[in-house]
């Protein structure tokens, strides 16, 4: 039996760990007015490292009859009342009473749906929610935006109009949501009502700043605040093409800290002699918070095929930019990529993209070397359903299963887009299907598998472990349909 989820107090038992990170939470409100009472339509609360007269204050807030925003800044202190305010269904700030409730719900269902208590990891970069930090999260759905709305007469452009017509304007409800409050996505029809609480933890690894080259590791770590710095720690884990793993914890003394940019800043080299590949932790307050994986692409002989690929593209600069290209005209040079990352990484790959006599065919076949294992492989340089390319994926290797039954086949599709510009639509699509889908972030991560001389069965995994989920939907909008 699964274990009972208590979002809300596993989420405030793990801020409570860390409570010496934060000093106050800025809340920030879009709301709407109906039948005389303001209804939540976005609310992002962020948990912060500075004092509370250290906080940025919006100036020339947007507040109309219909459409307004709130921020307020409140002691960390306040936490457990703004989150138990919402599970309640309502929450004071100032003089305005805001109501978190589903419209037209049933009593007794009309409360926010938790949708659960989250580690957004900012080494997962499709995934995390927060980019600037990891964080804690904890997130409440309601009804969707369009729900909400329509009790507005006029509704969105009303809405919009009001807020464009202001002396200090903004583009409408999205520039609202995106500018003032934060929020990284529009607000689209579909899009629920949300409450979120973001508890960010301030230390990152610089990835682009840390190289690993002949033998010595150069890592730049960052911190948002003082007590961030001294509260984490740096831990490495190495190994090489034989021999016992390395791992050992890099100290991080108060002086190793330097002031940058506004952030504090510590940086170092660690020796690693006869690694190949390491991967850096830096942990706090209880969490692995950020990692990076180098590799040292001067230690040879674990690979004879990138020993001789290295020799051709000797920073695989040239691969890079063709697993990176997009559009039409770079679908040929895409594919080709792609049948030589999976070369590279053990695959006996057979192209079939490029002859219209085949062009009924998936564009490649990946097998796993003495084993009955296959991928059926589709690639795309646009939207990854474009002229319905996952159904014909899912035919063409339901007949390759058909034919040859003694063959696990696996359907996978790449795409040299990022997981945020891909519909999620053509995801639940994927995920309905079992396939695989590989972004360009995930590519970038497959590509470094091979690089760092993984096991063909490994980068086997981590291909099939890209089917995707979808993301939970309120139960609020399951019972209104």
């Amino acid at each position: 039996m699964a274990a009972e989820e208590k979002p809300v107090q596993q989420f405030l038992e793990a801020v409570g760990k860390a409570a010496s990170l934060w000093q106050a939470i800025d809340v920030r409100v879009l709301a709407i007015r109906i039948a005389g009472e303001w209804h939540n339509l976005l609310t992002r609360c962020y948990l912060v490292s500075n004092s509370i007269e250290k906080v940025l204050r919006l100036s020339d807030l947007p507040e109309t009859e219909d459409v307004a925003f709130w921020q307020h800044v409140l002691p960390i202190g306040e936490l457990q009342r703004i989150v138990k305010g919402v599970e309640g269904g309502q929450l004071q700030l100032g003089d305005a009473k805001i109501i978190y409730r589903a419209i037209r719900a049933s009593p007794g269902q009309d409360r926010y749906s938790l949708g659960g208590y989250t580690f957004s990891d900012l080494s997962e970069r499709f995934r995390a929610s927060y980019r600037p930090w990891s964080c804690h999260q904890l997130t409440a759905m309601g009804n969707s935006v369009h729900e909400v709305i329509i009790e507005v007469p006029g509704r969105r452009f009303r809405l919009d109009n009001a807020v464009r017509t202001l002396e200090a304007p903004f583009d409408g409800l999205d520039g609202v949501a995106r500018y003032a409050v934060g929020s990284p996505d529009p607000l689209e029809p579909n899009r629920v009502c949300l409450f979120e609480v973001f508890a960010p933890l301030e230390v990152q690894i610089r990835t682009e700043e840390c190289r690993f080259e002949r033998g010595i590791l150069r890592y730049v770590l960052r911190a948002g605040s003082a007590a961030a710095a001294q509260g984490s720690r740096l831990n490495v884990f190495a190994r090489g093409s034989v021999g016992v793993p390395h791992s050992t914890t890099v100290r991080l003394g108060k002086d190793a800290w330097k002031e940058s940019n506004g952030y504090l800043e510590a940086s170092g080299d660690i020796k690693l002699t006869g690694q190949r590949v390491a991967t850096l932790f830096v942990s706090l307050g209880g969490y692995s918070v950020h990692r990076v994986t180098l590799f040292d692409v001067a230690v040879g002989g674990a690979n004879p095929r990138l020993d001789v690929f290295q020799t051709l593209d000797p920073e695989f600069e040239v691969l890079r930019d063709s697993l990176a290209i997009q559009g039409s005209q770079g679908a040929a040079q895409f594919d080709g990529a792609v049948a030589r990352l999976l070369g590279l990484a053990g695959f006996q790959v057979v192209r079939l993209s490029g002859d219209k006599r085949l062009e009924e065919a998936v564009d490649l076949v990946a097998h796993v070397p003495g084993a009955s294992v296959c991928l059926a492989i589709e690639c795309t340089t646009g939207p990854l359903n474009s002229k319905g390319k996952l159904g014909k994926l899912v035919a063409r290797a339901e007949g390759i299963r058909r034919e040859c039954s003694q063959l696990d086949v696996q359907a996978v599709i790449f795409t040299p887009l990022e997981r945020a510009q891909v519909l999620q639509a053509d995801l639940n699509t994927a995920s309905d299907e079992e396939i695989a889908v590989l972004c360009r972030e995930d590519i970038e991560e497959l590509l470094t598998l091979v690089l760092a001389g993984d096991e063909l069965s490994e980068v086997l995994s981590a291909v099939r472990g890209h089917i995707p989920r979808k993301p939970p939907t309120s139960p609020l909008l399951r019972r209104q349909f």
